[in-house]
């Protein structure tokens, strides 16, 4: 482009736009045959173009009508174009997203997916030894330790919609796996593992107050600071998080409504660096 501008980064119709992708589709299925080469090509297009699309803020806070127009036109493309072995070759948030889009409506998407997005990690050092106890959090509500993706699907899509998920995702992997990172004041990462379905990690070094712990789960990752706290210090926080959430959600449906899309996202970009 003359002003070297990526035309996907200014504003258009999802229509217009998801027709030109078709076009680009059409010309992998006339050279490529079915098969992993060919699932492996489209997986640039599928995060990018398709499932990210969806979560990214100009999206997910624009008018419900624009909104669900953009849904509509990629999961049409993930039901009609892209192959279900393509599917699964995703990253698993990404995988999770794709069949989500191909089967629910785009209320129950943006719902569900927010409350995805919305789920807390919450550490502290174990009762006894040098490990870590983690805990995932469904808003106030603590999630069992052993606690599958049928149980956040179970309390946020309905059962039609949940069999239809876990069936093409022929899995429903646990939602605190078996490796945690955990970076120390230093800077040093540790590993601490655990077995499934306890929510106790152990590892060689001590954890101290303050540390940084990463987990990498199936439907995306999630940060937290090792603290301890009392039932009523934890529930005030996790609230104070959700609220904060709400907080930017709607500073951005503002901003959106004033300077659009573009902009938003260009002033996302210059605060993340």
């Amino acid at each position: 482009r003359s002003d070297r501008k990526n035309a996907a980064h200014r504003p258009f119709e999802p229509a217009g736009y998801y027709a030109n992708l078709d076009e680009v589709l059409d010309v992998i299925d006339r050279y490529l045959p079915v098969g992993d080469v060919k699932d492996r090509f489209v997986q640039r297009w599928i995060k990018n173009e398709l499932v990210r699309r969806l979560r990214i803020r100009s999206v997910r806070d624009m008018p419900r009508a624009r909104r669900n127009a953009f849904f509509a036109e990629v999961s049409r493309i993930l039901r009609e174009r892209i192959s279900e072995s393509a599917i699964r070759l995703l990253p698993p948030d990404h995988r999770v997203g794709a069949i989500l889009a191909r089967h629910a409506t785009a209320a129950d998407f943006f719902r569900i997916d927010r409350a995805i997005d919305d789920v807390d990690l919450v550490a502290s050092p174990a009762s006894a030894g040098s490990g870590l106890a983690l805990r995932l959090y469904d808003g106030l509500h603590m999630m069992p330790v052993d606690a599958r993706l049928s149980h956040l699907l179970a309390r946020h899509a309905s059962p039609g919609l949940a069999r239809a998920v876990l069936g093409d995702l022929r899995d429903d992997p646990l939602l605190l796996p078996a490796t945690a990172a955990l970076t120390d004041a230093a800077g040093t990462e540790h590993r601490p593992t655990g077995e499934a379905g306890t929510g106790a990690y152990a590892q060689d070094a001590a954890v101290h107050l303050g540390d940084r712990v990463r987990l990498l789960t199936p439907f995306g990752c999630r940060t937290a600071t090792v603290t301890i706290a009392g039932t009523a210090r934890l529930r005030a926080d996790l609230a104070v998080r959700g609220t904060r959430r709400r907080v930017h959600r709607l500073a951005v449906r503002a901003a959106l409504a004033m300077f659009g899309p573009t902009a938003v996202d260009r002033i996302g970009v210059a605060l993340r660096h």
